[in-house]
């Protein structure tokens, strides 16, 4: 993939705009690279004169929170971890379980208490749902993720990169 950078706008002490960070990001591997773009668990107050209101302390928002990333899915990712006919009480621990227990289920089927937009920027990946359903995602190709279970899949033979912007949201214990 392309080095990807972190741009930040901010406020110079006279009041104009100016670039306040611009620094390379390294990746995370997770199945896939991501790359922690930025993000925060309290609204941001304005302007910003650095990169100091830049505090995710986890991957995943909590509600209200927001983080925004970069993904790259490497041809063969999720291919051959098809789910095999999970029970309900499998199901459930998707939704609820810690990451770990949704491994154990079906590696990569996994939900996440977020609403995600989901912009896809090179390559193709299968967006795929526990109830069966799958979708081909192209680049130009914008999906609004609201917290069901899912896999991304690359059945192709080149990366996929994918921008997210992952809002925290609480679940429906009822639902």
């Amino acid at each position: 993939m392309a080095t990807i950078r972190r741009i930040v706008t901010g406020q110079a002490e006279d009041g104009t705009g100016r670039f306040a960070t611009r620094q390379h990001v390294e990746p995370m591997q997770a199945g896939a690279l991501l790359y922690n773009i930025w993000g925060w668990d309290a609204a941001p107050t304005l302007p910003c004169s650095s990169s100091a209101q830049y505090n995710p302390t986890s991957v995943f928002p909590a509600t209200g929170g927001v983080r925004v990333n970069v993904a790259e899915f490497p041809p063969g990712m999720g291919v051959d971890q098809q789910e095999d006919g999970r029970t309900t009480a499998a199901r459930e621990r998707l939704v609820t379980g810690e990451p770990g227990e949704m491994m154990d289920v079906d590696p990569g089927m996994h939900a996440t208490d977020t609403a995600d937009i989901c912009f896809v920027i090179s390559g193709e990946v299968c967006l795929a749902l526990d109830g069966g359903d799958e979708e081909v995602l192209r680049p130009g190709d914008v999906v609004v993720q609201m917290g069901t279970v899912h896999a991304w899949r690359n059945r192709s033979a080149e990366p996929c990169v994918v921008g997210f912007a992952v809002f925290g949201a609480e679940r429906d214990a009822g639902a």
